[in-house]
């Protein structure tokens, strides 16, 4: 049976407060080595920075790019996490972007992990419509 493997590294969720401050600079390179099929961080709470990592070690796999905040309830607005989608698209091509919330949304109250969720699908289908567009221009 084909399995995907995920490794996914937070900044910690127990409360909804994060257990930690650093940077992923820890994982590479010996992360490369991992048996995974795809790499998931947040980038949303701390900041696309670490993306640089990404492309420096040359990630050759799915990275999950985490561009919710779950570790508050307020809703990100479209074109936010449109601009975070864009970002990790200067690094990665878009077969190898998975578009993710930072972590788990069980602390986040229902009705704002809803929309939180709303502004995500939104934001990809919006960057995958220009992809698209652009690349029927292209050729």
């Amino acid at each position: 049976m084909p399995v995907t493997w995920a490794l996914h590294v937070c900044y910690g969720n127990r409360y909804a407060r994060p257990l930690w401050e650093g940077h992923y600079d820890f994982l590479f390179p010996a992360v490369l080595d991992a048996a995974v099929d795809q790499l998931l961080l947040e980038f949303a709470r701390k900041g696309d920075d670490d993306l640089r990592l990404v492309e420096r070690h040359r990630w050759d796999r799915v990275l999950g790019v985490g561009v919710l905040d779950v570790k508050t309830a307020e809703v990100e607005p479209v074109e936010v996490v449109e601009r975070r989608i864009e970002r990790a698209l200067q690094v990665l091509p878009p077969d190898r972007i998975l578009v993710t919330p930072d972590c788990g949304l069980r602390h986040v109250p229902a009705d704002a992990a809803r929309a939180k969720l709303r502004a995500m699908t939104t934001a990809a289908a919006a960057v995958r419509g220009r992809l698209q567009k652009k690349e029927k221009k292209d050729t």
